[in-house]
């Protein structure tokens, strides 16, 4: 086997619905020079058969967890898994234009200064027919100042898509990786543009799916969203906006960056982001703060009727 220039890690859980057609379409790619590994979280349907089918392209791993971690874990333990100077994660239920990793690769191959590079996007359906050929990611960070990256990230109000796209893998180990909260892409990828520039690819190679199935439309509430990225949180949300900003805020702080940047990366999260959102975090607070008095006034009321009965 050609030893490969780029790892793709597919995560997966119980996505036997799309996954087939996604592994074909990374096979399919016109740059050999690639592994796959698929990470099974523990999949209790047709996942694993599909996944053991694959292995007949010796360009596949199969790694299966027993049971499902959480997608933050499965995640990263992919960019460990990572042999390659690249990286990409795929989610399950997109699909890869043929020349996606190609033309990505020759991106950073052209202009080595730059962190990750991602194409333009296509939105399908369940079906895989064209809900929007037109969609803008609107991430082209190429500004040479950290900072200026910063701040158009932060008031950025859309989609995430760069996180698919190609990786340097070692940049992408010094990160914190996908922070285990909700919106923990958008923390790796604040941490990545801080790092250096990313660039989008004017090709539109990245087929994005949007089914009833995918992360956010299953898992509409917070608390769900929570336990969609660690089973273990058992529907505690821990104010989820609250959080994210201040991974975002930590993430500038800790950048390598010299000190007066790194200050006003995170006055910029004061002044750029929190302003967008500090309603929505009110709120968050105010429900936390409700239901801990709730929580506090039921133990007082099981406590005395206890005290009662005794």
């Amino acid at each position: 086997m050609i030893r490969p220039r780029i790892t793709v890690g597919l995560p997966v859980f119980n996505g036997e619905l799309f996954l087939a057609r996604t592994i074909e379409s990374i096979l399919s790619q016109d740059f050999e020079q690639l592994e796959l590994i698929i990470a099974d979280n523990g999949s209790d349907d047709g996942t694993e058969r599909i996944c053991r089918a694959a292995l007949s392209d010796t360009r596949v791993r199969y790694e299966r967890s027993e049971v499902n971690r959480g997608a933050t874990w499965n995640y990263n333990r992919l960019v460990d898994l990572a042999s390659a100077p690249l990286f990409k994660w795929a989610a399950h239920d997109d699909l890869l234009a043929p020349s996606f990793i190609r033309a990505c690769v020759e991106e950073l191959d052209r202009a080595p200064h730059v962190v990750l590079a991602y194409p333009r996007t296509i939105l399908i359906d369940h079906d895989g027919q064209i809900i929007d050929a037109e969609f803008e990611d609107g991430l082209d960070l190429r500004d040479e100042d950290p900072l200026t990256r910063f701040r158009r990230y932060l008031v950025h109000p859309g989609e995430q898509h760069p996180i698919f796209g190609v990786i340097r893998t070692e940049p992408l180990r010094q990160t914190g990786l996908i922070a285990n909260c909700w919106g923990g892409d958008q923390v790796v990828l604040a941490s990545l543009l801080l790092q250096a520039p990313i660039r989008e690819v004017s090709d539109r190679l990245f087929l994005r799916r949007y089914h009833p199935g995918t992360s956010l439309a299953a898992n509409a509430s917070p608390a769900e969203v929570a336990r969609w990225y660690d089973p273990t949180k058992r529907g505690r949300t821990a104010l989820p906006r609250t959080r994210l900003t201040v991974e975002l805020a930590g993430v500038a702080l800790r950048a390598d960056l010299p000190l007066t940047t790194r200050l006003r990366c995170v006055m910029a999260v004061a002044t750029d982001w929190t302003p967008r959102y500090w309603r929505v975090m009110a709120g968050e607070v105010r429900r936390t703060v409700r239901a801990a008095v709730r929580e506090r006034r039921s133990r007082r009321s099981n406590f005395d009727r206890q005290g009662a009965l005794s």
